[in-house]
């Protein structure tokens, strides 16, 4: 990637810029991160599986962001406005809803666009349970216009016509001609390194070898931070 003072940062949040935690709500960034990227001299956009202002608050961060909740669906700008890039299917979403009844709260997260299933510290027995829903679930969704995706720790389901993939080209043609780079650690992130291809670097964020669209692997946290630190040097003496 040509650093210049014209790039721009794309990142996914859990397992990227922060680790997996038993409490979700408390999936504060590594050391570092926050501070690293306060200083980068460039645009920095979060693209995340969760509610944008979950993202938002778990950061903590001052300067303006940009970040993009759902996979693409909910985008809050740097200002503060909210928007629904999808209409929502309350209706389908209720009923995916109804069929959690059952399992621990802690592993259902019900979105705008989606609902999520978190196999992540819950027993066998409510995992086995989490499988026989999500059964249901596909025998209940209207296929045209919603697909279950399987993630690093849970199962998901959304409306259609939105991805990471769609978020970042719609992002670069924002930005067109930067140098970017997207950082990413799970499947849902490969839809973002295929849309990336061509245009920048797309960067696997992974301590494990997996199948990737990704041009480069790096250890988090270490490798992900000395990644920034290296951009913030090349970047220093140029304003945002």
């Amino acid at each position: 990637m040509n650093i210049t003072r014209n790039c721009l940062v794309m990142t996914d949040y859990d397992g990227t810029l922060a680790p997996f935690v038993s409490d979700r709500d408390r999936a504060e960034p590594w050391p570092g991160v926050v501070e690293t990227l306060e200083t980068l001299a460039c645009p920095v956009v979060v693209i995340t599986g969760r509610d944008p202002e979950e993202v938002k608050k778990l950061l903590s961060i001052q300067r303006p962001i940009d970040i993009y909740g759902e996979h693409g669906s909910v985008h809050l700008s740097s200002n503060g406005e909210r928007r629904t890039l999808i209409s929502p299917d309350s209706e389908t979403l209720d009923k995916l809803e109804r069929l959690t009844k059952g399992l621990p709260a802690k592993a259902v997260e019900k979105k705008t666009t989606a609902i999520a299933i978190h196999l992540r510290n819950i027993d066998e027995k409510s995992r086995d349970k989490a499988m026989e829903v999500v059964s249901l679930w596909r025998k209940a969704l209207p296929i045209d216009r919603w697909i279950i995706d399987r993630f690093d720790g849970g199962f998901e389901a959304k409306q259609r016509g939105k991805d990471k993939g769609n978020a970042v080209s719609s992002i670069l043609n924002k930005f067109p001609h930067r140098p970017a780079c997207y950082l990413g650690d799970d499947k849902t992130d490969e839809d973002a390194f295929r849309s990336l291809s061509g245009r920048g670097l797309p960067i696997l964020v992974s301590d494990k070898e997996k199948d990737t669209e990704a041009a480069i692997r790096l250890h988090p946290p270490e490798e992900v931070l000395a990644f920034f630190k290296t951009l913030e040097k090349k970047l220093k003496g140029y304003r945002r």
